[in-house]
């Protein structure tokens, strides 16, 4: 015949007490540091990564610009009103800089000096567009050519970088899979089967 302890039970609860709070502090502490570590990156990374969305917003509205621009110049209208339609009619990503433009020529500015002006506030990608505008109104060319010619490259161009997005997404799935799914299934399945194992001690 087998007689249990009297303090036998109650050893096991204060061990099983004893065990959960020390997975509890293994956990506990690399998770703050990891969310410390997390929050100094966020607040460092947000302003860079606000920066480039915003100018991938500009890349991928430059078809929209270019054709915007053709529309005004086949119907009329002179630079400074393709200029004009842009600031109001144009992407949200890009009014901004028109409207800056449409500001340098109130204050008397040139129209290649507002253009420029946008070009430099827009980016890299609106450079061939400001500076063929700009040419034309200095030498008086007709421009159509060209800018058919600019919305061919950008719609080129944009067709080029969804197609690379489409590609990489399966590789950016990985991050939250590894870090979103394994931390569940360590604190769903692998806690409970420890806890459970010293239950049976």
């Amino acid at each position: 015949m087998v007689v249990d302890r009297p303090g036998g039970e109650r050893m096991k609860q204060l061990w099983l007490v004893f065990s959960g709070v020390f997975i509890l502090a293994l956990l506990w502490w690399p998770l703050l540091l990891v969310g410390l570590g997390v929050g100094g990156v966020a607040q460092w990374w947000l302003p860079i990564a606000r920066d480039r969305r915003r100018q991938r917003q500009r890349s991928e509205a430059l078809a929209d610009v270019v054709d915007l621009v053709i529309i005004a110049i086949s119907s009329g209208e002179t630079i400074t009103g393709a200029i004009r339609l842009a600031s109001v009619d144009g992407p949200p990503s890009v009014r901004s800089g028109f409207t800056g433009a449409l500001d340098h020529l109130a204050a008397g500015g040139t129209v290649p000096g507002a253009l420029q002006r946008a070009g430099d506030q827009l980016g890299s990608d609106y450079r061939s567009l400001t500076t063929a505008l700009a040419q034309a109104d200095r030498e008086g060319s007709p421009v159509g050519a060209l800018l058919i010619r600019l919305a061919d490259e950008a719609a080129n161009a944009r067709r080029h970088r969804q197609e690379t997005a489409a590609r990489r997404l399966p590789v950016q799935m990985l991050l939250p899979l590894v870090f979103c799914s394994l931390p569940a299934v360590v604190l769903g399945a692998v806690i409970p089967l420890i806890i459970v194992s010293l239950r049976r001690l």
